[in-house]
């Protein structure tokens, strides 16, 4: 148990350290790319938006979500995703916005889609850009 606590904390840190970083390549996610990489409703981010519990821009029809306010309303406990600790949210989310930086496109496929893209590769298709 002490093993994991320690993994965890150490996770934590390297998540907090990334954040730090955010601030020099700025990133929003759509509404579709959080609903495939958190696995939430539409209605739940209504929800969060609703409630401010979310920072959101909205430009038309469309919204979007900075990648710091997102890590920041899940690291502070604002928003909770059902089924994944505050680390595993954030941990996807940080994936997912590396895999687009480095110039792939993550397509959701098959029931568990880009939910899963740091834990079952079997279920995402990841292209490269341009290729």
């Amino acid at each position: 148990m002490l093993l994991q606590e320690l993994t965890d904390l150490v996770r934590e840190r390297l998540m907090q350290k990334e954040m730090q970083g955010a601030d020099s390549q700025p990133f929003e996610f759509t509404n579709s790319e959080l609903i495939d990489v958190l696995g939430v409703s539409k209605s739940t981010l209504y929800r969060f938006r609703r409630e401010e519990k979310l920072k959101y821009k909205k430009q038309g029809n469309q919204i979007s979500y900075d990648y710091k306010d997102l890590m920041d309303a899940i690291q502070d406990g604002r928003i909770k995703i059902k089924g994944l600790t505050k680390l595993s949210a954030m941990e996807k989310i940080t994936n997912y916005k590396k895999l687009v930086q480095l110039g792939f496109e993550v397509k959701k496929e098959g029931i568990l889609g880009v939910a899963n893209v740091s834990s079952e590769p079997s279920d995402i298709t990841i292209t490269r850009k341009g290729v």
